[in-house]
């Protein structure tokens, strides 16, 4: 499976204050596990506007855009000089979580797959 980049606007943090439980503003919340494992290694936001989002992974919070892509929820971020993003988090409709990294390029292949549910 291929993946195209696509080109919008997010940014990144590391304030450990923001990654605490608070769901004020957040529409849609996700917790992906390693494949049916027990730990919730990546949490997925959408926020109320339907066009922004966050993700949460090792204390770090990436603030993305989101949109929806065909069936699939997309996470993307850090624009790349090609106006690319070089980051997307997809959780598909089965609840399939994957990471891609696209470096500089503009397609790349799942380098991580998790098993997400909605918790909201």
């Amino acid at each position: 499976m291929m993946i195209i980049a696509l080109g919008l606007v997010a940014s990144c943090t590391t304030d450990s204050t923001r990654v605490s439980e608070n769901l004020e503003g957040v529409a849609e919340n996700w917790l992906c596990t390693k494949t049916y494992g027990p730990n919730v290694l990546v949490k997925a936001q959408v926020m109320e506007d339907r066009i922004s989002g966050r993700i949460y992974v090792s204390g770090v919070v990436h603030d993305t855009v989101f949109f929806v892509d065909g069936f699939d929820r997309r996470w993307s971020w850090d624009l790349g000089p090609d106006g690319g993003y070089r980051f997307s988090f997809i959780i598909e409709p089965d609840g399939s979580g994957i990471y891609l990294d696209f470096g500089d390029k503009s397609e790349a292949k799942p380098s991580m797959v998790f098993s997400c549910r909605s918790s909201r």
